[in-house]
């Protein structure tokens, strides 16, 4: 095996790092929702990340047409990243948290950012109703959590409680959870940037 290297880092370099860390998280879980192959639901609308991960903002948001009654339904999902000591659920209980909080902020900023394709007026009813679907707990509304770590310390389980933190959400698959394992997740950011 290769000796690992090793890394020296002033407060800039920590603090793009930890901004790096961030894009590689969010860019990693778009690559891998537009490669999710699901025989139930096709993607209308994947948001492109923010290059600016520390902002305040959706980390992620999906829209997909739903098979067989071709209705529409979104997700907003909040993405973090984990890398260091500590157990991966305190990154989720941070994103239950932070979405609990700002979830009808972010779909808010998402209504009037989004840039859709076409003029398909369902698609665009949707997105002028994306905070009351949130309240209502509409069946179009469902939430994700995102969690990039060091490949070596993921859990074997994880998500178990996000029903508990999201329950008018909770079945018919509207509540999902991510694992993401990079290795390690800092020096695959550092190759990055």
């Amino acid at each position: 095996t290769a000796t690992p290297e090793i890394y020296t880092l002033s407060l800039h370099d920590a603090l793009s790092i930890y901004h790096v860390q961030g894009y590689v998280a969010e860019v990693t879980w778009r690559m891998l929702a537009s490669e999710e192959p699901a025989a139930d639901r096709d993607i209308v609308y994947l948001a492109r990340p923010d290059s600016d991960v520390t902002a305040p903002g959706a980390d992620g948001f999906l829209i997909y047409r739903l098979d067989p009654d071709d209705t529409l339904a979104f997700r907003l999902w909040e993405i973090k990243k984990r890398d260091g000591a500590g157990p991966v659920s305190a990154s989720i209980g941070n994103a239950y948290a932070q979405l609990d909080r700002q979830a009808e902020r972010y779909l808010a900023k998402l209504t009037g950012q989004c840039d859709v394709p076409g003029d398909d007026q369902r698609l665009l009813d949707l997105l002028a109703d994306l905070v009351p679907a949130w309240k209502q707990a509409d069946p179009a509304a469902g939430v994700g959590v995102a969690v990039a770590a060091n490949a070596a310390g993921l859990p074997s389980r994880a998500f178990s409680t996000m029903h508990d933190h999201f329950p008018r959400l909770a079945g018919d698959g509207r509540i999902e959870g991510c694992l993401i394992g990079l290795g390690s997740l800092q020096a695959f950011c550092l190759y990055v940037r």
